[in-house]
């Protein structure tokens, strides 16, 4: 193998590990961002849990409230 041909390899090998690292950071930041937004709507009063009725309601938060403990 030529000093070039070494060189444009191991150039290559680098620029296909850079990539795949960026795209699993970008993978694992957006999962990071999904991750807040979901314990946003928990901490909301616009968990959905107004659909089953407001005494069933109050009930479950009461229970996800004791669970968090």
């Amino acid at each position: 193998m030529t000093r070039d041909r070494s060189l444009l390899l191991a150039v290559c090998v680098l620029a296909i590990f850079t990539v795949g690292c960026n795209s699993m950071r970008q993978q694992f930041l957006q999962t990071v961002e999904e991750m807040k937004a979901d314990a946003a709507v928990l901490d909301s009063n616009d968990d959905g849990l107004d659909a089953f009725g407001s005494a069933d309601a109050k009930h479950l938060r009461t229970a996800r409230a004791e669970m968090e403990r």
